[in-house]
């Protein structure tokens, strides 16, 4: 069937991370240098990084999708689309550190294709693609054509890739933060954390679970957070607090970035970070103490969240005057 003729897809939507809106600084040694020796007694990771685009039709984007060489278990994985015919500026030798933080600088995210893509293309690489990849990184060429033939039969139109793999080692992943499914305590630990956590959290107002935002490049060490820090989040509107909160940060544009009231340190090592998201909501952050965070160290500011409040009639009062704007305008615009 000729291209012309076929046709898109709808598609769902992901939440990717926040990425530093700064250029990308020049590499650090430790990223640049490394060496590696396996043995059995080490954990290696690949991280395969591409880019794709459909010259007839409007869908490109980048993706890292990071993987345990022995198992091929995917401990991360991350796509940025955007709605372009034109390949991405995006350059997939670069580190795997650098490339996931640039990937916003492509273009405007397109939530609508980001969810469809993302599984195609982790489907596409089989056992046998990761295990050969794993033992041939300096050959993905095998990989790039599994993915482009899936993202083929997904979106039925031409698509262009590239494709590149990279080895690294255990202190590279915990340091750029992608291990956070890896049990890291006992559950004897687990138990004693959450123990301490409620403690902590039943004095500090209403608890809102939030996700940190990686910065592998520039990021602070969790451990290294101080109170009066401003940390970047991410939270999943799981429940009408979060919803709240998200609904009031797409109306004044704003930032999910909030002051540090209070660290704790648990039983098992992580830091908690307590956050202050208004008078009445405390952002809760609990994380390894090696996790980056993307944060303003000691940049104290003002809280912009301060005047959001959970009173009902604060809700119903500023839905008020959202519809009688709607209202003055639509009149405006009929007496026009």
């Amino acid at each position: 069937m000729p291209e012309e003729e076929l046709i898109n897809n709808d598609f769902a939507i992901i939440e990717p991370n926040l990425p530093d809106d700064e250029a990308t600084p020049p590499h650090d040694e430790e990223l640049d240098d490394e060496s590696f020796s396996r043995s059995q007694d080490d954990s290696f990771y690949v991280a395969v990084k591409g880019i794709f685009y459909t010259p007839k039709a409007d869908n490109a984007g980048v993706y890292c999708v990071i993987y345990r060489g022995e198992t091929g278990k995917v401990v991360f994985r991350e796509l940025w689309a955007i709605r372009s015919n034109k390949e991405p500026i995006s350059d997939v030798s670069e580190k795997w550190e650098y490339f996931i933080r640039d990937m916003n600088k492509i273009g405007t995210f397109d939530k609508d294709s980001s969810d469809k893509l993302l599984p195609l293309i982790e489907k596409s690489l089989t056992s046998n693609i990761k295990e050969y990849l794993y033992k041939n990184s300096n050959e993905p060429e095998v990989a790039a054509s599994e993915i482009r033939k899936t993202l083929e039969k997904g979106l039925r139109y031409l698509v262009e890739t590239k494709v590149e793999a990279e080895i690294f080692g255990e202190d590279r992943a915990e340091k750029g933060g992608i291990l956070r499914d890896k049990a890291s305590a006992s559950e004897k630990n687990q138990k004693d954390d959450n123990r301490d956590l409620m403690n902590v959290i039943n004095l500090q107002g209403i608890p809102l679970i939030c996700q940190p935002v990686i910065d592998p490049v520039k990021g602070s060490p969790a451990s290294k957070i101080k109170i009066g820090d401003i940390v970047n989040v991410t939270i999943q509107e799981s429940n009408d607090i979060a919803r709240k909160v998200m609904d009031y940060v797409r109306t004044q544009n704003k930032t999910l970035a909030f002051p540090v009231t209070l660290v704790q340190v648990l039983d098992s090592g992580n830091c908690v970070l307590f956050l202050k998201i208004s008078d009445e909501i405390t952002g809760v952050l609990n994380i390894s103490p090696k996790i980056l965070l993307k944060s303003n160290a000691s940049d104290r500011i003002e809280n912009l969240f301060s005047k959001l409040s959970l009173n009902p009639l604060n809700i119903g009062m500023t839905g008020g005057v959202i519809l009688f704007i709607v209202l003055l305008l639509y009149l405006i615009a009929r007496l026009i």
